[in-house]
C-alpha cells in the first residue's frame, strides 16, 4: 500500500513536497516518486500509481494507452525538447511549434489518440480553401500546406516510435503535388515603378536612419543633429547600395 514521507523528516523545509513510496507490480519492486505539498493529493496519487501498475501487469491496460490519453501539450513539449537536444535551431523550433499547434486547433485535437489522418487532412483542406495562417485572410499555398503536413506527421511518428501511441496514425496523410497546384502567390517581374522606388529607397535609407528622431516630441521627424562628416558617409553608403542594386537588376538578380 502506498505511503508518504518527506526527505529530511522533521527537518524538511516548509512547503517541501511529499515523497510517495508504492509497490510497482509491473516491475515487481518498490518505487519512490515525488508527490505534492498536499498530503491527501499525494496519497491519492500513490494509490492511483499502484492501481495502474497492477492493471498493466494483469493486461487490463497499457502504458501506451495511458500516454495516448494525456493532454497533447505534454508530448508536444517532449517532442520539441527532443529536437532541441538533437541540435535544432531555435527559429526552426518556434516555427514548427506554431504550425503544429495551429493545425491541432483547426482539427480540434486535444489528446494523442485523437490524431487521425482524415481529421488532419480536413483541417489542411480548410486552411487551403478558407483562411490561411501564414497571411491573414489568404489561404495556404500548396508548398506551405505540405510543410504543415510534414510538421504534424513528424510529431506523430516520434510519438509512435517512443510508444506514446500504438501506431503512426498520420502515415497516410496525403501531400499536394506542387507542380500541378495553382499558385496562391504567383511570382511576377518587378515593374519600372517598383525598381525606381527600390533604388530610391536604397539611396536615401542611410540618411533617413541618421536623421530620424527616436524619442521625444519630435519623434519620427527627420531633424536629428548629425555631424557633416557622418552625414556624408551615410550618403556614400546610399550611393554604393544604389549602384549594387542597379548591377543586380541588370544581371537578372542572380546571386552569382
Amino acid at each position: 500500500m502506498a505511503s508518504l514521507f518527506k526527505r529530511g523528516g522533521k527537518k524538511a523545509p516548509k512547503g517541501a513536497p511529499y515523497m510517495i513510496s508504492f509497490y510497482d507490480a509491473e516491475r515487481e519492486r518498490w518505487v519512490t516518486v515525488t508527490g505534492y505539498t498536499d498530503k491527501d493529493m499525494s496519497l491519492a496519487k500513490g494509490h492511483r500509481l499502484e492501481r495502474e501498475s497492477a492493471q498493466r501487469r494483469e493486461g487490463w491496460t497499457s502504458a501506451i494507452r495511458e500516454h495516448s490519453l494525456r493532454p497533447i501539450d505534454e508530448p508536444l513539449r517532449e517532442y520539441l525538447l527532443h529536437l532541441r537536444v538533437t541540435g535544432a535551431a531555435a527559429g526552426y523550433l518556434a516555427q514548427l511549434e506554431k504550425r503544429i499547434r495551429r493545425l491541432l486547433a483547426e482539427a480540434n485535437v486535444a489528446r494523442l489518440f485523437e490524431l487521425e489522418a482524415p481529421k488532419i487532412e480536413a483541417a489542411l483542406l480548410s486552411l487551403m480553401t478558407s483562411r490561411g495562417f501564414e497571411k491573414k485572410g489568404r489561404p495556404l499555398s500548396a508548398a506551405t500546406r505540405n510543410e504543415y503536413a510534414v510538421s504534424i506527421c513528424g510529431f506523430c511518428t516520434w510519438a509512435y516510435k517512443n510508444q506514446r501511441i500504438a501506431q503512426d496514425t498520420l502515415a497516410a496523410v496525403g501531400r499536394v503535388d506542387e507542380s500541378k497546384a495553382e499558385a496562391v502567390h504567383p511570382r511576377r517581374a518587378l515593374t519600372v515603378t517598383d525598381i525606381a522606388a527600390w533604388i530610391d529607397a536604397a539611396l536615401r535609407r542611410p540618411q533617413v536612419e541618421l536623421l530620424t528622431v527616436r524619442a521625444g516630441k519630435d519623434k519620427g521627424k527627420l531633424t536629428a543633429k548629425v555631424r557633416p562628416a557622418v552625414r556624408e558617409r551615410a550618403k556614400r553608403i546610399g550611393r554604393e547600395r544604389r549602384h549594387a542594386y542597379v548591377v543586380a537588376i541588370w544581371t537578372g538578380l542572380r546571386r552569382s
